[in-house]
């Protein structure tokens, strides 16, 4: 490159660099964008807006109020405003890097905040921890992992957010312009900030490390430089070669929540193993006997109100995840008096 070539060049790497945002801070909205017919029908009839939109009354009650025309013209409104909504955030154009992902706000502002940045900016988001663990979110991820600098995963157990769900995970990330290499901190089941700086200050290794849990029942709030993971395209691949498909690209893989390095040790030896669960994959199937949404619009179940229904004959009875534990087929049987009504069982009707 000449002397005269090689000055326009330098000009415009220093025009690049110079251009965006060198801070973004921020925590985006969490909002699912999607068609919510049941707040549409809502705005129509009061009555179906407190009704069950997954039970099969509200679908007979639908039928019959879109036969009124003004009715059924303030229902297509709103369909065609939603459905447009939703068309502009799945662009493939404008975020292609969400290919494939559940439509929710924070994530497009993810994705720009990125092509705001200028070459040495920095972008710190609080956002659901989702991102990390969509099984479509893939193509999202390959391009954080690239961008990110820390990654930290708290447990809304102490309501640091009052209006979210106690057991909704959420992280604070820290990521920056594009790098050919993968290397960022990563810090799980927080509970509080402070935390991380304590981790960070401490220095004793053989300190012991707490729990989740505090010798006293408390969410602990200690801690520990082992707390701290160091994830670099060997972690990514250790986490894809467990977890993932075997022709899963490991940029993709899905970040699990590592207490500490010492866990990070025994998830390195499983790897050793000779043979796996998934190579038996051809012996056994899945198969989905109740859709929960659309066998309750159907009537098959229906969803009952306190006070809880409590099945006297077995065949009355749906299994779903929290009722299986280790060596408790019956953990987690709801109170006859439940005050969270998402825990009340689903009964089939036929």
């Amino acid at each position: 490159m000449n002397e005269g070539a090689s000055s326009i060049h330098n000009s415009i790497l220093k025009i690049h660099n110079s251009f965006g945002f060198d801070l973004i801070n921020g925590n985006p909205p969490w909002i699912k964008v999607g068609w919510e017919e049941a707040v549409a029908l809502g705005e129509i009839d009061p009555k179906l807006g407190v009704k069950g939109a997954k039970s099969a009354e509200f679908t007979k009650a639908k039928q019959s109020l879109l036969k009124e025309k003004e009715a059924r013209k303030k229902y297509l409104n709103e369909f065609r405003r939603s459905i447009g909504t939703v068309t502009f955030l799945n662009s493939r154009n404008l975020y292609p890097e969400l290919a494939g992902v559940q439509t929710n706000v924070y994530k497009n502002f993810i994705v720009r905040s990125w092509a705001l940045l200028s070459a040495r900016g920095i972008v710190g988001l609080l956002h659901p921890n989702s991102v990390f663990d969509d099984p479509n979110g893939g193509t999202l991820r390959k391009e954080y992992f690239k961008r990110l600098r820390a990654h930290y995963q708290f447990k809304n157990e102490l309501l640091l957010f009052a209006d979210v769900h106690h057991v909704l995970p959420f992280c604070i990330n820290i990521s920056g312009s594009k790098r050919d290499n993968i290397e960022f901190n990563k810090i799980c089941n927080l509970f509080v900030p402070d935390t991380m700086s304590k981790c960070y200050s401490h220095s004793t290794p053989n300190d012991p490390i707490s729990g989740i849990k505090d010798d006293e029942g408390n969410w602990s709030v200690r801690g520990h430089c082992n707390r701290i993971i160091h994830v670099t395209e060997k972690e990514l691949q250790l986490f894809q070669s467990l977890f993932e498909e075997a022709n899963t690209d490991y940029l993709e893989a899905k970040l699990p929540q590592i207490h500490s390095q010492e866990i990070l040790k025994v998830l390195q030896r499983f790897t050793t193993v000779s043979s796996k669960l998934g190579e038996y994959d051809k012996e056994f199937s899945i198969h989905e006997i109740f859709h929960e949404t659309g066998s309750q619009k159907t009537g098959e179940i229906i969803r009952r109100e306190n006070p809880t229904y409590q099945p006297k004959k077995p065949e009355q009875v749906v299994l779903s995840g929290p009722h299986i534990f280790v060596g408790n087929p019956l953990n987690k049987i709801p109170n006859k008096e439940c005050l969270n009504l998402s825990t009340v069982p689903c009964v089939s009707t036929v």
